[in-house]
């Protein structure tokens, strides 16, 4: 509540009036001030937050903070630091007022200048510009306080990290107040307990310089750009606030705070350490003792934040208890990683790498040691399979099959070291029940493959560390790992999908001479029924981990995993590059790309996704992760249908010419099409794109009527030729076009939603259909055609009221024009209840228009039309497509065909689309930002907007949805006039179970901060 003396006090001791709003802060009272545009004060217009101290505060702790601001306001520019508030003097000069409470007490008033930005607390999820972008900002900013001198800086208070005594007298009550982590927390406190035995971390710290800090780097200390808040690629930090809690202490300090809060609520925290380390030491540069000393003091900050949860769960004090569960969550997280692996996380941050550091040691000693071969094949010649994502082989991903290369006792060949792969399909592997769904695909590994029985021999002299059978499908089976020793280093081997018989006869401690033979290869399903072969990996530390060792790695913690799980190239006798796969990196093909083609070109989401395979409705990138594909129409039946490119593979390995030879598959292709069309459409031209097929539409409507002038939809697009540019208004209309020519007239867009006529006027078709009859009335010249997409796909997904078309192809046909049908969005089912788009509107074209799907990818297009129209063209001038219409061509089509007719697709498409359209509409219409679903089967439009009345486009809005959706694997594209409409249209295979996780992560985004913020 607002003290009735407060404004008084403002007036009087800073000539500052206007209206007061309390702002939520602990212990103390903030306010922000609108100063009334009238007032004489400089500040007329301005924001400003007011602070009202507690009675009994220590001025020293206002001095601090008055003595910091003015310091770094002063100081900031030459360290490029983000803004930081500057405050506000009295009338007489001094840097804060008084107020009488109540009670008759003092409290101290001061005045700083209000930060224009967003609260990290309100921009989740973070992104890694932002987080790095703010561990350079707190390097600025140590820089910047370097030298700042002042008494306030040594006020002692238990969110001082240092302040390590407290916390040791709240160790007994924080165990019996978090029973399943009092422990961790007990553990963490005694790291640097000066009176206890485990004080080394007390001793590192101490020994470290200190200066002035900020001492509470949290999320809602922390503004970003309010202007970044949709570029997740280069967001940057708008200010830091609240120095409050500044002492004196290492800086290191500062980091780990920052570490601790902005780590917490995340799926995986890690990668937000990694960009804050980053980006601090990118700037100022830190040293291994303070690397080493950063995740003790996230944990001890853990400890500290819950000590303080504990003591204010008595008061109420939501303030302080809300980072409870976040914390808890957190040392969940890293309790689930052992501590010396989190070390290394961070000093690889700070390009320290202690294992690469080992490994090298032991690489430079095993080449100076002999080694008994593993096997008794010579393996630096033997073949190298490629089974990543990349390899084409013509299998169901989802079986979870390798392939076995062995045929007989002489073969051998290796499976490749770091590669992505496709085949770990066991739950095991995987984050979730959904394909898409985080999953582990990285091979830590070499597999070697031999006939079942082969014997596997110890290359070095060791002890039996553990050996144990694991018999679930797809792990290790029978598996041994050694423990040898080298030039005073420990290091392990182990040796994955045995033979059962090793079980009986080696133990733990058993000692193992060099050479000796301690299995044999294991045949399915005893050896987690792969194909018969040996998994060996190089282990560097023993983690506790038993034979629980993963031999499969998530791809984003490959960098890290594989210091850990070097290149076993030295034991096998091979060049590490041999059996080692090679990912290419994004950055470089984007180089290549800019370098030889068309800047144009563009390339789909802001970080775009390199893919290497398909199957069905998914697509793979080089590191084998998976995206559910909503995005691409183009593989109808589903991306690399065995069907198809059996199909496909045959013909070519049989014929591929042109027309202008006899052939039945295109004329069994072309009878298959027409059989699915009402008459009199009964001609078919084969072409290869869907622009072909639309310039020839052109051609024909011509030469039927000799006319020129057409009627086309606003925001309506036909292809990239120049003539279908321009009778695009998307395109012609847009950015960089020139505008549609005189015989190209423009009827509004057909929609329903934000259109002139919308869903709840029943005479909506009339009306539309009203503005084509005008137009012909009004046209300068006779008309040609009529050409519309079936139902809008650039436009926004948009569907027809009934009648629309029947009342304009009457108008149309009156007026002696033919009605173009573009069904390359919508033909051959994708809608569900009809095979063709333009049967939702009870019409028969007199052209229709047919790409992108029909050939399931592979390069097909058709124009059908009617004999008679079909005769107007045959006028003497041959019309031919050198590639139209070849008979792999055909081949594809027909297949695609009869896929369809043996799956049933369409009713699949009808089924599953009518269950994703319910679903987005029960789970996403009340969100603020979601203004309307709507399309049919599998061609869905979701439009955002700002403000439901106004129908304000959220187009920001829409472009960091698709930009977040892409990374947690969903692939979905944004279109409409304003770019504002999530476009889904996946291949027909898309399930009821695709449909759930796609709304889910749609679900989710929506949900993020940064979108409540909108």
């Amino acid at each position: 509540m607002i003290s009735p003396d407060l404004p008084t006090a403002l007036e009087t001791q800073f000539g500052l009036r206007g209206e007061l709003k309390a702002l939520y802060s602990y212990l103390d009272e903030s306010f922000l001030l609108t100063v009334d545009s009238s007032s004489t004060s400089a500040y007329a217009r301005q924001r400003l937050v007011v602070k009202v101290m507690h009675s009994g505060a220590n001025p020293l702790f206002v001095h601090k903070q008055i003595a910091i601001l003015d310091h770094l306001r002063r100081a900031g520019d030459a360290h490029a630091l983000p803004p930081t508030a500057a405050t506000v003097p009295t009338l007489a000069g001094s840097g804060h007022g008084a107020l009488l409470d109540d009670s008759g007490n003092e409290r101290i008033i001061w005045v700083v200048e209000f930060l224009d930005g967003v609260l990290a607390a309100d921009q989740q999820p973070y992104t890694r510009s932002g987080i790095r972008a703010l561990g350079k900002s707190l390097a600025q900013l140590h820089a910047c306080l370097t030298g700042v001198d002042h008494a306030g800086l040594e006020l002692d208070f238990s969110w001082r990290l240092t302040n390590v005594d407290w916390l040791t007298q709240q160790t007994a009550d924080l165990i019996a107040a978090y029973p399943s982590h009092g422990q961790w927390l007990a553990s963490a406190i005694a790291d640097f307990d000066r009176t206890g035995e485990a004080s080394a971390f007390h001793h590192a710290l101490t020994a470290l310089p200190a200066q002035a800090i900020h001492g509470d780097i949290n999320e809602h200390n922390v503004l970003f750009s309010a202007q970044s808040l949709y570029d997740p690629h280069h967001q940057h930090v708008a200010g830091l606030i609240d120095f409050g809690d500044a002492h004196r202490a290492p800086r290191i300090c500062d980091l780990a705070i920052a570490a601790t809060y902005f780590m917490m609520n995340q799926d995986d925290p890690w990668w937000v350490l990694t960009e804050l380390i980053t980006g601090y030491h990118s700037i100022t540069p830190l040293s291994r003792a303070e690397g080493e000393l950063i995740m003790p003091l996230v944990r001890l900050r853990l400890a500290q934040s819950l000590a303080h949860s504990m003591r204010s769960r008595k008061t109420g004090d939501d303030y302080v208890t809300i980072s409870q569960q976040p914390a808890l969550r957190l040392i969940d997280q890293l309790r689930g990683l052992p501590n010396p692996f989190a070390q290394w996380w961070v000093l690889a941050a700070i390009d320290i790498h202690p294992l690469k550091q080992k490994q090298d040691a032991l690489t430079h000693t095993l080449s100076d040691t002999t080694l008994s071969p593993m096997v008794d094949k010579d393996l630096a010649q033997a073949p190298v399979l490629d089974l990543s994502p990349a390899s084409g082989e013509p299998v169901d991903v989802f079986a979870g099959d390798m392939p076995d290369p062995i045929t007989s006792s002489d073969d051998v060949a290796l499976g490749r070291y770091g590669e992505p792969r496709l085949v770990y399909q066991s739950p095991a592997f995987k984050s979730g029940a959904h394909p898409a769904e985080d999953a582990r695909t990285i091979h830590a590994g070499v597999d070697i493959f031999l006939v079942a029985g082969s014997p596997v021999f110890a290359p070095l002299s060791g002890t039996v560390h553990a050996i144990e059978n694991r018999t679930a499908r797809q792990d290790y089976g029978p598996t041994i790992v050694l423990r040898h020793e080298l030039a005073g280093d420990a290091f392990y081997t182990l040796y994955g999908h045995l033979d059962p018989e090793c079980l009986g006869h080696l133990d733990v401690g058993d000692t193992i001479d060099r050479g000796a033979r301690i299995a044999r290869v294991g045949a399915p399903p005893d050896n987690g029924d792969w194909p018969p072969h040996l998994h060996f990996q190089w282990v560097l530390e023993d983690l506790d981990w038993g034979t629980d060792i993963n031999g499969v790695c998530r791809a984003r913690d490959w960098w890290l995993w594989q210091q850990l799980f070097p290149n076993p190239a030295p034991f096998l006798g091979c060049h590490p590059e041999r059996i080692a796969h090679a990912v290419t990196d994004d950055t470089l093909l984007l180089r290549r790309r800019d370098a030889r083609v068309g800047s144009s070109l563009s390339v789909a989401y802001e970080r775009p996704v390199q893919v290497v395979r398909g199957w069905m409705q998914y697509l793979y990138d080089q590191y084998g992760r998976c995206y559910l594909d909503a995005y691409n129409n183009v593989p109808h039946v589903g991306h690399c249908h065995p069907h198809v490119v059996r199909a496909v593979e045959r013909q070519l390995k049989t014929l591929s010419t042109n027309t202008r030879y006899l052939h039945e598959t295109m004329l069994d292709y072309a009878e298959a099409l027409t059989e699915r069309l009402a008459a009199p459409l009964d001609t078919v031209f084969l072409v290869n794109s869907a622009s072909e097929a639309n310039e020839l539409a052109l051609r024909l409507a011509r030469t039927a009527t000799g006319a020129r002038d057409l009627i086309v939809m606003a925001d309506a697009y036909h292809g990239h030729t120049t003539s279908l540019i321009d009778i695009s208004p998307y395109k012609a209309e847009g950015q960089g076009g020139e505008g549609c020519p005189d015989w190209v007239h423009i009827v509004s867009a057909v929609d329903v939603y934000r259109g002139r006529y919308r869903r709840d006027n029943p005479d909506a078709a009339e009306r539309y259909a009203d503005e084509v009859r005008q137009t012909i009335t009004t046209l300068p010249a006779p008309l040609c055609a009529y050409i519309a997409e079936s139902l809008p796909s650039v436009g926004g997904q948009l569907v027809y009221p009934k009648g629309y078309l029947t009342r304009v192809y009457d108008a149309v046909r009156d007026a002696g024009g033919v009605c173009i049908a573009d069904e390359v969005q919508t033909g051959f089912g994708r809608t569900g209840e009809y095979f063709w788009g333009f049967e939702q509107q009870d019409v028969v074209p007199d052209i229709v228009v047919l790409g992108k799907p029909i050939g399931n990818g592979f390069p097909l297009a058709a124009v059908i039309t009617t004999s008679s129209i079909a005769q107007t063209f045959d006028n003497g001038m041959e019309f031919f497509s050198t590639f139209g219409g070849n008979t792999v061509a055909c081949a594809a089509g027909l297949a695609v065909l009869e896929v369809m007719e043996q799956d049933n697709l369409q009713a699949h498409i009808k089924d599953s689309g009518d269950y994703l359209k319910n679903t987005l509409e029960e789970t996403l219409s009340t969100h603020p930002l979601v203004g309307d679903v709507r399309g049919m089967g599998l061609f869905l439009g979701v439009e955002l907007v700002t403000d439901k009345v106004a129908l304000t486009p959220a187009t920001a809005q829409a472009g960091y949805i698709k930009n977040r959706l892409r990374e947690l694997g969903v692939l979905i594209g944004t279109d409409g006039p304003h770019d504002n409409v999530l476009k889904i249209r996946p291949p027909s295979p898309f399930t009821r179970q695709d449909a759930d996780f796609l709304v889910s992560k749609l679900s989710h985004v929506l949900n993020d901060t940064v979108m409540r913020t909108s």
